[in-house]
């Protein structure tokens, strides 16, 4: 939220950060007072969905409280905005897609992938034209060090009952690769636990895995996350196809593109027409004021991210292969 989020707000006109809630009500004080802010420093995320004097309630906490606080947010008649991944699993995304749906004179949106994000249209312009032709393979690794090392206690990431299905930056990336590729058939997955206790905590939540994916179009994946990685965050995207190659860094923003067999890599400067900007809260705020378009990623497509990571976590829970069904609007309106 600091990072982020805080700063694009604060320069947003008529905007006022009424009241903070965090882990407790003594570090909310000290965002509050560390960022110059006139807000209220409260205990519980329910004291600020009960307050009169709020349009918005902005959900940027771990998964294991999302769900809670947007579905009391719009229950109460504000506007949510959520951090993402949207939520811990399937029976609470269900809950937040009927809350949202439910309410359409209020706005809800899920915070996008970030991963990605900078040249997301114009890869999506390189499938439709087909310019690497008709696809073949994806490739993705994605490598953090918050596992690395064994004898630390466990971060809030590594505890299920915070993070439900969502492990390591899968959902993000699920949402990134649905948009590009959309969804495959079926997966087939194999996580991998390494240190299984920390601080007497058993822990659940994978520090590695890789997962196989098939699309209907003949399109074959393979992607791989690890937490036991030293050095920083790395994570790179791979796209063949019958006519060309692509490779995306998303740590360096950097493309590369290979046309032919025996082409060469050259680093493309993508046009400013295939650039997006993020400008995010300044979206939200104007939906909400009625002065443009309900932003994306919604909840709904919150909902199909988290049900592509359920699939992995569920294929690597049975051993087996597994099919992977994204759910409909239709299937949260009563």
């Amino acid at each position: 939220m600091g990072r982020v989020h805080l700063p694009a707000l604060r320069k947003i006109e008529g905007i006022e950060i009424a009241a903070v809630c965090n882990s407790t009500e003594e570090s909310a004080a000290n965002f509050v007072r560390n960022n110059a802010l006139h807000g209220d420093a409260v205990g519980s995320w329910e004291q600020v969905c009960q307050r009169n004097d709020l349009d918005i309630v902005w959900i940027a906490a771990p998964p294991g409280v999302h769900a809670d606080a947007a579905c009391a947010a719009l229950g109460s008649g504000k506007h949510a905005f959520c951090q993402a991944p949207l939520c811990l699993d399937a029976g609470e995304t269900a809950g937040m897609a009927a809350a949202a749906l439910g309410r359409p004179n209020l706005v809800s949106a899920v915070c996008p992938s970030m991963y990605g994000f900078r040249y997301s249209p114009f890869v999506a312009e390189l499938i439709r034209r087909e310019t690497l032709g008709p696809l073949r393979q994806v490739a993705f690794q994605g490598t953090r060090n918050t596992a690395a090392d064994p004898t630390a206690p466990p971060h809030w990431s590594q505890l299920v009952e915070m993070t439900g299905v969502n492990f390591l930056n899968v959902t993000l990336i699920a949402d990134t690769m649905l948009r590009w590729l959309g969804p495959p058939a079926r997966i087939r997955a194999q996580t991998w636990v390494f240190t299984e206790v920390r601080d007497g905590r058993l822990i659940e939540v994978p520090d590695y895995a890789v997962v196989f994916a098939e699309w209907t179009s003949g399109l074959r994946g393979h992607m791989s996350w690890s937490g036991v990685a030293h050095g920083p965050e790395r994570n790179r995207f791979e796209l063949h196809g019958e006519s060309a190659s692509l490779i995306y860094d998303f740590d360096t923003e950097g493309i590369w593109l290979c046309q032919g067999a025996r082409g060469r890599f050259q680093k493309i400067d993508v046009p400013a027409e295939f650039t997006a900007e993020w400008h995010v809260e300044e979206d939200f705020i104007r939906a909400v004021r009625g002065e443009g378009p309900r932003p994306r990623p919604d909840f709904l497509d919150g909902v199909r991210a988290l049900a592509l990571a359920e699939s992995i976590h569920d294929s690597a829970h049975a051993d087996d292969w597994a099919e992977v069904h994204l759910p409909d609007e239709e299937l949260f309106i009563s």
